[in-house]
């Protein structure tokens, strides 16, 4: 088992530093960091939609006083 050390992709304003132990994952390692990717995407989006529904809902508010 050997260490690989990389910067995660992220849309936030840092980058951490990860290492991870790699087990034999030889056959599918691009399919198993694109699902990573993507769920970090969906995270992303989903916190992105919360805050713009929060902001929204804060200015229809301000408006109907």
């Amino acid at each position: 088992m050997k260490n690989i050390e990389y910067k995660v992709a992220s849309s936030s304003c840092c980058t951490p530093q990860v290492t991870l132990n790699t087990i034999e994952t030889v056959k599918y390692p691009q399919a198993i960091t694109a699902a990573g990717t993507g769920c970090m995407a969906a995270l992303d989006s989903e916190r992105f939609l919360e805050a713009e529904s929060a902001f929204i809902k804060s200015v229809t508010d301000l408006a109907n006083v």
